[in-house]
């Protein structure tokens, strides 16, 4: 595998900065820095290190919190012909000393707050105190060598004290572009940062993105250690690539189970397990709930982070993980204890030899002697003693075993246990202590420590002991006082006769027991989670077992149990059951309102959204305007049989594909039927084209006769089919669609689904409920504010009058933005912190100003209705259509008009239960036939895309099939794919020409293009610097 090893890595990233000066390189809490922005501050600090006597291959260390500042300095330090040094801000300050002393660090950046021992104050520049500006910014012409070390990565040792691994660049690099390869990195990827800056595959997470032009998104240390805020961080910055600790992943799938709550993960492509042991129950609770990418990476900081790596099967029966084959320019070896080769199946030690092997350890000579030895099999090089053992599959990948040692990896993080015994043989009270790692019910690790002493120690004391030496990740969670330590005959420590844990570790004198209600409930929740049944109202969570995963888990089923919104900070503030209790009580309720299955009826209410489209269904009876349709091609030998008995079970599964509606006593009612007779259509080698088949398939339903719901297959031949349905909106929305879809492929494969908690009849009957709430109250309250006056009617000329009544009869235009612009827009909406549906929004609304002259606008969108968590895979029609009002008054700039509309469409959805029916009534709006009540146009993002899906011996792809119809004067959608922005504008034939709709979308595409270029403009102005290609496109409308 060829990269260019040649190279440094600041100056494979200055040629990034030549490619793409404007591209968004790295983006943390809304602020950001383009390619050519972070180059010259990382020139100018480069420049200030040197004049600070900095010189080639020094060391420096980087002491700061996450920031954009760390990336700023990393570049910066390699600038310099330096070396990068991270310490934990967290690190206590006997290992932050030690690290500095054994490291020889020349410098240390820092902020102005953070302290550091006074030893070190001639060593130390507080960076948000320089003055950056006065140093040039264009590039140094001097560079690194290729083999000189770029950084030094510490940690734990077997001597009781941490040791540095020196990576250099060759490394690096050879690493940064294998994750490229294997990961599929393009320039178009949004990379997330994810772990701590200490942590060696944080070097990746930075080089890999800035060697190919793409974006780095910085999380703070509250996200990466929240795994329910990360993934929904992710998820709103669009995230492609993300890489997390197996632990991380187990703690936010349990939050899913508890809570029902999930993020729908729709931009990310590959996520990448690194730092611990992936069990097969993660991958298959992994793959329960996504079908996306999942990638096993094995490294260690001594070969530059990983060299195997394993993409694991979409499966949701996976028994075994293995950690994959080797990497590039990697060289693997599985060997006994004379260095000759194991044979498939019988277990070795892992050595690793390649261009990823370290210089060896800072000032361990005799340590790097012993690790790094001479390769047998290689001339002139050396291989790594990883300590793992393993051994070798048939088909050629790698099955991790164990240790030969007691290194374990905990969060990712690498732990000699013996540093951890050496440190508690340093407090006097102790006499023995022995350490070893344990796994919980659920396979979680966790570190339990073992010791003697004469009398009782408080385990606040030991773990406040070992808290100023040690950082936080290698606290034991246990601590277990033993008469004595079991030996063996050999007079070694008996590891396998430590006790196993038990409600004994909790020492009596320590223990109160819970007192009151409240106090009761926290305490059942701590003991199923940390599993231990005797826990004392004022014993530390993070002193029997707790940690910051088990935290954001905590925090959850807390909420679900009082109802109430707990920050994750509280939990650290307030560690005790007494202490969590006096902060619940103190807290007001938040109004809940559980979502519970109805009793059997005859009849059952309908919710707002059904009596919206059943009304406006028996207005034009036969349009096909609420019909959703769709194809998708299959191929493989197909089992016709099978689908049929897959249908049924999903019709019988599903209580609302066996419903009808009906008036009784002028009442809208559902119906749920028993049973219904569904038969799929069979059309075999079409002689007519497929497009007219699928035409004649697609007619109007009988809202009074169910299913409202059909199925057909078309034979193109032995080995493909069409798959095409049609269902009412009455019973579905898009996400339903994608359920089905999904639930199809596991029952067409045989996997059982878990039983359906609720029936869309259950949501109908809780919403009615719930609309007469005093916070629905206030949620009209905000509607009412916002229609508030005289609403205005969009006056958008058409080439046609208005018909009487409406047809639906419409067309599309379908297009999209160039790269160029793409990428404009996407840093645009990293830098302003907003979305493409805010950034559109607001520019669809300045065009529809451009074309009436209003400066009041009004334009609907949807939301997908599922605010409430029981609802995730409930199948039925919960889109709800919100009214967004906005003001593009001439004299604002745009810059200001898109905080506005960010500021209305955050309110619009946080108030999004009031229903779009209830607003219309409460505002007397005169509803007629002829246009839609409030709003003629809709913008709407599409964020749910049907993947392809593979079963069994099927390939299932979605078919794209126009849509022939517009419920809308016009409307455009918008489609966010990973290499593309897609847009879809459908107009109704009655009222304007296409010609005039695709002079609509091209002074779209003039006005984006012209507010990307200054967007400090004033909408007045706006169209201004392109008006010779707006007249032209004016009077060629005018011709028409």
């Amino acid at each position: 595998y060829s990269y260019p090893k040649r190279n440094t890595c600041s100056q494979l990233f200055e040629k990034q900065v030549e490619k793409n000066p404007d591209k968004v390189a790295v983006v943390m809490a809304g602020k950001s820095l383009s390619y050519y922005e972070l180059n010259e501050r990382s020139n100018q600090l480069a420049r200030m290190l040197k004049k600070h006597g900095v010189k080639k291959g020094d060391i420096v260390g980087i002491f700061l919190p996450r920031s954009i500042d760390v990336i700023i300095s990393v570049l910066g330090i390699l600038k310099a012909n330096a070396t990068c040094l991270h310490i934990d801000v967290k690190y206590p300050m006997e290992r932050v000393n030690f690290i500095l002393e054994d490291s020889n660090a020349k410098t240390i950046l820092k902020y102005k707050e953070a302290i550091i021992d006074n030893s070190f104050e001639d060593m130390l520049i507080d960076i948000d105190c320089c003055n950056l500006n006065q140093f040039e910014k264009d590039n140094i012409d001097e560079f690194q060598e290729s083999d000189q070390p770029a950084y030094v990565i510490y940690t734990s040792g077997t001597t009781g004290k941490p040791k540095g691994v020196m990576l250099h660049n060759c490394g690096i690099i050879n690493h940064a572009f294998t994750k490229i390869s294997e990961l599929e990195i393009k320039k178009s990827d949004i990379i997330g940062h994810t772990l701590s800056f200490s942590f060696v595959a944080s070097i990746w997470q930075i080089f890999s993105p800035f060697f190919m032009g793409s974006t780095l998104v910085l999380y703070p240390e509250n996200v990466i250690t929240n795994s329910f805020e990360l993934f929904t961080k992710a998820e709103q910055d669009k995230v492609t690539i993300l890489e997390v600790v197996p632990s991380l992943l187990n703690s936010y799938l349990e939050l899913i189970e508890d809570s029902g709550e999930k993020v729908p993960l729709l931009s990310l492509k590959v996520l990448v397990l690194t730092g611990e042991k992936v069990t097969p129950t993660l991958v298959n609770k992994f793959y329960n709930h996504y079908n996306k990418t999942l990638i096993n990476a094995y490294g260690q900081s001594e070969c530059s982070d990983d060299t195997l790596h394993y993409r694991i099967p979409f499966s949701t029966d996976t028994t075994n993980v293995p950690i994959g084959k080797a990497s590039h320019n990697t060289q693997i070896y599985i060997l006994n204890k004379d260095l000759q080769p194991q044979p498939i199946g019988i277990p070795g030690e892992l050595y690793i030899s390649g261009d990823g092997l370290a210089k060896g350890y800072l000032n361990r000579e005799e340590l790097t002697k012993e690790r790094f030895v001479e390769n047998p099999f290689k001339r002139d090089s050396l291989m790594f003693k990883t300590g793992d053992i393993v051994k070798w599959l048939p088909d050629g990948n790698i099955d991790y075993l164990g240790r030969s040692d007691n290194q374990i990896k905990v969060r990712g993080f690498r732990i000699e246990l013996e540093e951890i015994e050496f440190a508690l043989s340093r407090y006097q009270k102790i006499k023995e202590a022995v350490v070893i790692d344990r796994k919980d019910k659920n396979g979680n690790q966790y570190i339990c420590a073992f010791y003697t002493s004469i009398e009782n120690i408080p385990i606040a004391e030991i773990r406040q002991f070992l808290a100023d030496i040690l950082p936080d990740y290698m606290l034991p969670a246990y601590f277990i006082k033993l008469d004595n330590i079991p030996i063996n005959v050999n007079g070694k420590v008996d590891r396998l006769r430590l006790p196993q844990l038990t409600d004994d570790i909790v020492d009596e004198f320590e223990y109160v027991p819970p007192q009151g209600e409240i106090e009761e409930v926290i305490a059942l929740v701590w003991r199923d989670l940390l599993m231990i049944e005797k826990i004392g109202r004022d014993q530390n969570f993070f002193y029997i077992g707790g940690n910051s995963l088990k935290a954001v888990t905590l925090i959850y089923r807390l909420q679900k149990e009082f109802k109430i919104t707990i920050p994750l900070l509280e939990i650290f503030k307030f560690p005790t059951i007494s202490g969590l209790a006096n902060y619940l009580r103190g807290e007001s309720k938040t109004e809940y309102f559980s979502i519970k299955p109805t009793e059997k009826m005859d009849y059952y209410p309908v919710s707002s959204a059904q009596r919206r489209i059943f009304f406006a269904s028996q207005i034009y009876p036969d349009s096909i305007a609420y019909n959703v349709y769709g194809a998708l091609k299959i191929e493989g030998r197909i089992d016709l049989g099978k689908i049929e008995i897959v249908i049924n079970l999903l019709i019988e599964r599903h209580d609302i594909l066996r419903t009808s509606f009906k008036l009784l006593n002028g009442e809208l009612v559902q119906v749920v039927h028993n049973k219904i007779d569904f038969n799929i259509l069979y059309v075999n080698l079409p002689k007519e084209p497929l497009n007219n088949i699928i035409e004649n398939f697609i007619h109007p339903f009988d809202l009074s006769k169910a299913p409202l719901l059909r199925v057909g297959l078309i034979g193109v031949s032995e080995n493909e089919w069409i798959f095409i349905y049609d269902i009412h909106h009455i019973i579905s929305d898009r996400l339903s669609i994608k359920i089905l879809l999904e639930e199809f492929a596991a029952l067409y494969a045989d996997i059982k689904l878990p039983d359906v908690k609720l029936q869309y009849n259950d949501f109908a009957d809780w919403q009615n409920k719930m609309l007469n709430s005093d916070v629905i109250k206030e949620q009209k309250s905000f509607w009412m504010d916002l229609f508030n006056g005289d609403i205005p009617c969009l006056n958008m000329p058409t080439d046609y009058n208005r018909p009487n009544t409406n047809s639906f009869k419409g067309d599309v235009i379908n297009f999209e933005l160039s790269k160029e612009l793409s990428d404009k827009l996407n840093s645009f909406i990293l830098k302003t912190n907003t979305t493409h549906n805010i950034v559109i929004m607001a520019i669809y609304s300045v065009l529809l100003s451009k074309y009436t002259g209003q400066e009041d606008i009004i334009v609907g969108t949807s939301t997908s209705g599922r605010q409430h968590t029981d609802l995730e895979n409930v199948i039925g029609m919960f889109v709800n259509t919100l009214a967004i009002r906005t003001f593009p008054t001439g004299q604002k700039t745009f810059i200001e008009y898109l905080g506005e509309v960010k500021d209305t469409l955050i309110k619009a959805y946080q108030n999004q239960d009031y229903q779009f029916d209830d607003l219309i009534k409460e505002l007397n709006i005169t509803t007629d036939n002829t246009r839609n009540p409030l709003f003629s146009t809709m913008l709407i993002t599409q964020n749910i895309q049907f993947p392809d899906l593979k079963v069994n011996n099927l390939t299932i792809t979605p078919l794209e099939i126009e849509k022939n119809d517009s419920r809308f004067d016009f409307q455009l959608d918008i489609f966010i794919e990973s290499d593309a922005i897609r847009f879809k504008l459908y107009f109704c034939t009655d009222l304007f020409m296409r010609k005039t709709m695709e002079i609509f979308r091209d002074r779209l595409l003039l006005v984006i293009e012209e507010i990307l270029e200054n967007s400090n403009k004033k909408i007045v102005d706006i169209e201004s610097q392109s008006e010779s290609k707006m007249n032209m496109l004016l009077d060629f409308s005018k011709e028409l």
